[in-house]
């Protein structure tokens, strides 16, 4: 696997969408990874089918004018409305995205892919934002949605409430990785663990794992740092990120939607 990490130095200020669409205060991150898999062909997406798939996508969210890579915060604005109204809101959008991610089929990964953006001349701001919000997507109603229904409105509330812990976690991110560039993975690990100790210390140990593998997830530290896990308890000896990758890449290769769910909810007992 090759990594291209471009460290693009952002203003930092408030977003409504990263790592997050549950918080439209949560602040932006400065340092930005994409990243080039060997197995993944970008050249491979398909551009009208992924208009089409992204037209279809907001059609059944009701989501008008032009909310896409062009226009991410749009898009992120217009989540946040279905997810902040509770559970049932959560499913509506995870119905469109189970939609949006069968109807790219095996052009999924080449797609939803930041390089792909960029290659198309997409700011690097755009082509992040745009990427995380379907990422963070893929695990919300993937990996991550047993927890998510069971423990929604205690997420929506640590979400409100938490916006200057998380400000601090990146911003100690932020620093770390500019005066150590090369520690990125170890700053990553302190990371996660910083934006999940809200939810663990309010919402218990699954929702903490939840956030923990969310944040891995959507920033795609998966790949940039592999020795990356997010556990289930501060002793850490449950730890499920093999488990997701594994069930990541059967959705790669096509496996069936709903057998990947059922095979997610196996992992996560």
């Amino acid at each position: 696997m090759k990594l291209l990490i471009f460290c693009a130095l952002l203003e930092l200020g408030t977003a409504n969408l990263l790592f997050s669409t549950l918080s439209q205060e949560l602040p932006r991150l400065d340092y930005l990874m994409p990243f080039v898999e060997d197995d993944v062909d970008i050249d491979a997406c398909i551009v009208p089918k992924l208009y089409s798939c992204q037209a279809r996508f907001n059609l059944l969210l009701n989501i008008s004018g032009n909310a896409d890579w062009t226009a991410p915060d749009v898009l992120g604005s217009a989540i946040d409305g279905y997810l902040l109204a509770g559970v049932d809101g959560l499913l509506q959008v995870c119905d469109a995205r189970i939609q949006f991610y069968q109807c790219l089929g095996s052009t999924y990964r080449s797609c939803i892919n930041r390089m792909y953006f960029l290659s198309q001349g997409y700011t690097m701001k755009a082509s992040m934002a745009y990427v995380e919000i379907m990422k963070e997507l893929e695990f919300t109603c993937d990996g991550g949605l047993l927890q998510a229904i069971r423990s929604w409105p205690c997420i929506l509330t640590v979400a409100d409430q938490s916006n200057g812990t998380f400000y601090s976690c990146l911003a100690a991110f932020n620093q770390s990785v500019t005066a150590h560039p090369d520690s990125l993975c170890t700053a990553a690990q302190t990371l996660t663990t910083c934006m999940s100790a809200p939810f663990l210390a309010s919402c218990g140990d699954q929702v903490g794992w939840w956030e923990c593998e969310r944040v891995r997830v959507s920033l795609e530290l998966i790949s940039s740092c592999p020795s990356l896990t997010c556990s289930i308890g501060s002793g850490g000896s449950r730890s499920f990120s093999k488990g997701v990758d594994l069930i990541y890449r059967q959705i790669a290769e096509g496996e069936d939607e709903m057998e990947k769910k059922r095979s997610l909810s196996l992992v996560n007992m």
